[in-house]
């Protein structure tokens, strides 16, 4: 798939604006500091796409963004620093949740996070709720570029043996490289055709 258009559509900020929509949408999912903006900028190809804070956790909405005309990206409010505080039992505050519980919205999953670190329990917790769900996740493992390309397959495989997934699902990406673009586009673009 090749990126033709992108467009910042519209922030979510409370339950009440929440809306059906018809087409595809991936949320991107991790820590405040697993590297959302610059994944999204990288894949659209635009270096100011998404805004790329130098302090963790300022996503306080749901950011929509709509690619292509065929399907929308949704940047949601990092986890494990300020947003901590608005978590639920379940850990989602109410935004989240309500987005989750629209029916008609046909939903998928980038669930982003830093190479360099092992999951803890917020992120398993994290990605149990999402199995819940039911929704198809994809494991985009940030920053690959900041280890040796000789570790990159083994840390890989310590990922997929701690989600307990196919390997195919979990993909080791660079913002700086481009490493793993090809591949997360071509999963995004069975999205758009499956639709």
């Amino acid at each position: 798939m090749e990126i033709k258009k992108s467009e910042f559509k519209f922030a979510i900020f409370n339950i009440n604006n929440l809306t059906e929509i018809d087409l595809p949408t991936i949320c991107i999912i991790g820590r405040s500091n697993a590297g959302k903006s610059s994944f999204i900028n990288t894949i659209v190809g635009k270096k100011k796409f998404a805004y790329v804070s130098s302090t963790p956790g300022k996503t306080r909405s749901l950011n929509f963004y709509l690619i292509n005309d065929q399907f929308f990206f949704v940047d949601f409010p990092g986890f494990g620093y300020g947003a901590i505080s608005d978590l639920t039992k379940k850990g989602w505050n109410e935004l989240i949740d309500s987005f989750f519980q629209l029916e008609k919205v046909r939903k998928y999953i980038f669930f982003l996070i830093d190479c360099r670190r092992q999951p803890d329990n917020i992120d398993y917790e994290f990605i149990d709720y999402l199995r819940e769900k039911k929704l198809p996740i994809v494991y985009i493992l940030t920053k690959i570029d900041k280890i040796p390309k000789s570790k990159v397959s083994g840390i890989k495989s310590i990922f997929v043996e701690s989600f307990n997934c196919d390997k195919n699902l979990v993909i080791p990406y660079s913002s700086l490289t481009k490493e793993g673009k090809e591949k997360v586009l071509n999963y995004i673009e069975r999205i758009v055709l499956e639709n």
